[in-house]
């Protein structure tokens, strides 16, 4: 039985380099046969990281881009299930931190630390983190820091926190703006730490 195993591994790896070699030469049926075969797997996979099923089609889509863009190199790849697992994770992660709902996507990737990311340290981390975007949320200037804990802490709408705060709805939308640009140069450092 064990020979029948290790036999069908073997023959496995073996189709796959043979697909890997026709998709580094531009074969672009070989491509489609590699995105039929691992599509859901990797949307799966993007689902748990950023909690969203759109953001993961998105997050998929662009690894099979990138994919395509490196195909040339492929001919190197050993595991290409462990690769693509590996680009997936970067690129969801990599979203998360261009993502528009940045705090739903700090809550999001602070579960994943919680419980997905392989680390002894992991409930340290995600605090440590949560932390860490909190300290940022608060030195941000007063009026931007009021705007952005009204839309994102207390689900207010652009409109609704116009109307409360007698402003206009364009001032809102960039006040939430450039206080997620502040937060987001902030901590990119701390996440690419997580990242590694």
């Amino acid at each position: 039985m064990f020979n029948v195993c290790l036999i069908l591994v073997m023959e496995c790896h073996e189709e796959e380099q043979i697909l890997l070699t026709r998709v580094s030469v531009g074969d672009e049926k070989a491509f489609l046969m590699l995105y039929d075969k691992y599509w859901e797997r990797l949307f799966v996979y993007a689902v748990n990281i950023v909690k969203d099923r759109n953001e993961a089609e998105d997050v998929v889509q662009e690894v099979f881009t990138k994919l395509w863009r490196v195909r040339e190199s492929l001919l190197s790849v050993r595991n290409l299930n462990a690769y693509l697992i590996t680009i997936t994770r970067n690129q969801a992660l990599k979203n998360i931190l261009g993502s528009k709902r940045m705090t739903e996507s700090i809550q999001s990737f602070i579960y994943y630390v919680e419980h997905d990311y392989p680390s002894l340290d992991k409930e340290y981390d995600a605090k440590e983190l949560a932390s860490l975007i909190e300290k940022h949320v608060d030195h941000l200037p007063e009026k931007m820091k009021e705007i952005f804990v009204l839309s994102r802490e207390n689900g207010l709408s652009n409109k609704e926190i116009a109307d409360s705060l007698n402003i206009s709805e364009h001032t809102v939308k960039k006040q939430i703006n450039n206080s997620l640009r502040r937060i987001r140069s902030s901590i990119r450092y701390i996440l690419l730490i997580f990242m590694s």
